[in-house]
């Protein structure tokens, strides 16, 4: 039995529709067909048709603005005001060659040969669009679901269209959107699916690391503490996170915060405990950094004792941090802030008095983000903000240097940024900003730094 779908949309995409169907039927395709049964917003609506050029042909005596940059693959753009798009596509079936994930592109003869091309089931769906009132932007249409989406919709499953392996083989980035959508829509993936996952990682080698990363950053963003673990239990941090495996197999003692849990564990932990403190200051930058802040420690890790310790993990943390995230071609805006903050982020428990954290401010170059970032891996570290390590960062970036080059001219040049540094030092942590009193203090420091070497 047919299930009569009815859905308002925008004006002017309602016109649009009203227009195609005049010549064409018309079929909305795609994942707002999944939104709108969830009633999840989606603005990005797609339209299918049988005679594309046809339709293309008809649309530019109408007199609307078309981009056809993936004509190719049987796709063309709609351009609407405000900047809004809707993509209309001619019905196709796609065939892969195994070596890269670009498909071959060639016409269908309906809709559901079409759909059986879609990655999974509850984004095969399609409307097939029956009346069109372009005064209220109504649709009314017959919702067309040849393999059971709508059933898996409401059963929260994630299931791939046909045979999972066959998917997957064609796109093996279907398999990071299988992950995505399990996280976004919280559903569980299907055994057949999830096993297919499971034995086909290494295809995702056939993947940029762009398209990867691009993956990645959006189910990190969605949840993270969620998405590493299901990169995990899949098999999927083979090529995406290598350094999930190791963490995985390392252990913590009881000693501090840590109650003997496995350095991925705690990993998973502390970007949970970095959602819950910063639920309306996450960034991508910032999920970056509390994944990679101890995924240095399996390279250091040494047990004596009855102890088990990783020093200088930190300073290991961040030489992996980098080298991932050129791997993954993460642009250098992101590493700059990232692999100094990782590198950072032991020195910031250490860093509670203010003369402490002075220290810290300053060989971190003032860099007001990398500190910032690193407080924040601490608090995701130990589950709780260091709301005074907060104000300190604010009132140091405040803080007028008054004290500058000139002033040490007269100190011989390889001794002035040490001169200068302490200067800078007894101004952060005494509070002191007077000019006068400063240049007292740095009159001491000539004498005592300075008047040696001189002598000598």
């Amino acid at each position: 039995m047919s299930q009569e779908v009815v859905l308002k949309v925008p004006i002017d995409v309602a016109r649009l529709l009203y227009d195609i169907t005049l010549i064409e039927p018309a079929f909305i395709v795609g994942g707002f067909i999944r939104d709108l049964l969830l009633g999840i917003k989606n603005d990005d609506i797609d339209v299918a048709v049988k005679d594309l050029d046809k339709v293309v042909q008809y649309l530019r005596s109408k007199g609307y603005s078309l981009s056809e940059e993936a004509a190719s693959f049987r796709v063309v753009k709609v351009v609407l005001p405000g900047a809004r798009h809707v993509d209309v596509a001619g019905f196709r079936s796609e065939t892969y060659d195994l070596r890269s994930r670009k498909p071959i592109v060639a016409p269908a003869s309906n809709i559901i040969e079409d759909s059986s091309r879609r990655d999974f089931t509850i984004n095969s769906m399609s409307i097939a669009v029956r009346s069109v009132d372009t005064s209220t932007g109504t649709i009314v249409g017959v919702l067309i679901d040849p393999f059971g989406g709508l059933k898996d919709l409401r059963a929260g499953i994630i299931r791939a269209v046909g045979i999972p392996t066959a998917r997957f083989l064609e796109d093996p980035l279907r398999m990071l959107r299988a992950i995505r959508f399990a996280i976004k829509l919280n559903f569980r993936i299907e055994s057949e699916t999830w096993n297919a996952i499971r034995e086909n990682v290494n295809e995702l080698n056939r993947v940029s690391k762009e398209r990867i990363s691009d993956e990645l950053n959006k189910m990190l963003m969605i949840n993270a503490p969620k998405a590493v673990q299901l990169l995990f239990e899949s098999n999927l941090w083979q090529v995406t996170m290598p350094f999930l495996g190791p963490m995985a197999s390392t252990y913590h003692d009881h000693r501090g915060h840590h109650h003997g849990e496995s350095v991925l564990v705690h990993t998973i932990e502390a970007l949970q405990n970095h959602l819950t403190l910063h639920a309306n200051n996450v960034s991508l930058s910032s999920i970056l950094a509390v994944l990679l802040h101890d995924a240095g420690k399996p390279s250091v890790m040494r047990a004596e004792g009855g102890k088990v310790m990783f020093i200088g993990h930190a300073e290991a943390s961040a030489v992996l941090a980098e080298e991932w995230l050129r791997a993954m071609r993460y642009p250098n805006s992101i590493i700059r802030l990232v692999v100094p903050a990782v590198s950072l982020h032991m020195r910031v428990h250490q860093a509670l008095s203010r003369s402490a954290f002075a220290k810290l401010w300053v060989s971190a170059n003032e860099d007001f983000n990398v500190i910032m970032l690193a407080i924040m891996i601490a608090e995701a570290d130990v589950g709780r903000r260091y709301e005074e390590l907060r104000n300190w960062a604010s009132e140091f970036a405040r803080t007028p240097r008054l004290v500058t080059g000139r002033d040490v001219l007269d100190v011989p040049a390889e001794l002035r940024s040490k001169v200068l540094r302490e200067v800078r030092l007894f101004q952060l942590s005494s509070g002191v900003n007077e000019r006068n009193k400063l240049l007292r203090f740095l009159e001491g420091i000539k004498k005592r730094l300075v008047a040696p070497t001189t002598q000598s």
